[in-house]
């Protein structure tokens, strides 16, 4: 632990001589994760994606979205935003792991499981997707106070719906 701090210090010195150097910047903000300083190292890292952002490299500042994203568990719109910005860059299986792990953090929350639903409907995977869509069932219907015996399972209904291109 106290080669962080050290190793901190060194950064800081030479961050006041340059900086503007990207690489000290992400460096800091490694560092102070791994020390829980999470504000500062989300500080350091919005630093360099809105210089990236200014300069027009955007899969720079994906790259910076998706750090941000496995950065704090708990911030449900950072691992949202990661797994958005996974899925469009074309990478669905982080995006899929991203979107589960932001469906841990709010397990109720129906735009998130809503997500992950067509995340996999849009990977062609028809199983993964009523395996959310039963998720998101039990999410909707549990709020009523029905018991899960009195619903059927959506995707017990599996043999009624319509199959692609039938």
């Amino acid at each position: 632990y106290n080669y962080l701090y050290f190793a901190d210090e060194d950064f800081k010195k030479i961050f006041k001589i340059k900086p503007d150097d990207e690489s000290v910047q992400l460096h800091l903000g490694d560092i102070s994760a791994k020390q829980g300083l999470l504000a500062d190292a989300k500080g350091y890292f919005l630093a360099v994606a809105a210089k990236r952002k200014t300069r027009g490299d955007k899969a720079g500042v994906d790259e910076i979205i998706v750090r941000l994203g496995s950065l704090d568990p708990s911030d449900f719109d950072a691992r949202a935003l990661a797994a958005q910005t996974l899925e469009q860059n074309g990478d669905t299986a982080a995006a899929a792991q991203n979107f589960r792990k932001a469906v841990e953090v709010q397990p109720n929350f129906v735009a998130a499981i809503n997500d992950l639903l067509f995340l996999h409907l849009r990977a062609k995977k028809p199983d993964l997707a009523m395996a959310e869509l039963d998720r998101l069932a039990e999410v909707l219907i549990a709020p009523m106070g029905r018991e899960r015996t009195g619903v059927q399972s959506i995707g017990s209904h599996r043999h009624r719906l319509p199959r692609h291109g039938a």
